[in-house]
C-alpha cells in the first residue's frame, strides 16, 4: 500500500460508507483529488486494500451503536515497514445531495509519534 492513496483528511460518508464529501488535508497535492472519489464506497472503492478491512469493521460497529465518536490508530504496512494512522469517528445526521443521508465523519492523519 502506497501512503499518498489514503485520503488524509476530512470525509463525510453515508451508512453504506459512500464519499459525500472530502476536504483534503493539503488540497493543492491531494492524491486522490475531492472530485475523483465522490460518490464512490470509501471501503471498496477508495482504499480497498485488505489492511483497511480493520477500519470497515470498525465503521460498520459504528453505524450499528450508539457511540458519538470513536478514536483510534491503525498500524498499516508501508516501505517495508509499519506506519501508524490515526482515525476519529464522528456521527451527525443531515439530510445531503440526492437524498444521501450524512451519517460519519472519518478524519484521517498520520500518528503524530510517526510524524
Amino acid at each position: 500500500m502506497t501512503m499518498n492513496l489514503i485520503p488524509f483528511g476530512l470525509l463525510e460518508l453515508d451508512a453504506t460508507g459512500r464519499v459525500l464529501l472530502y476536504e483534503p488535508v493539503n488540497p493543492s497535492h491531494a492524491i486522490p483529488s475531492p472530485k475523483s472519489i465522490l460518490g464512490r464506497n470509501f471501503f471498496t472503492e477508495v482504499v480497498p486494500f485488505s489492511q483497511m478491512r480493520g477500519l470497515q469493521h470498525r465503521f460498520n460497529q459504528f453505524v450499528d451503536n450508539d457511540e458519538e465518536e470513536q478514536r483510534f490508530v491503525l498500524s498499516l504496512p508501508y516501505n517495508h515497514g509499519q506506519v501508524k494512522i490515526r482515525f476519529l469517528l464522528a456521527r451527525f445526521t443531515r439530510k445531503v445531495f440526492h437524498g444521501f443521508e450524512g451519517m460519519a465523519i472519518i478524519q484521517i492523519s498520520p500518528d503524530a509519534e510517526e510524524v
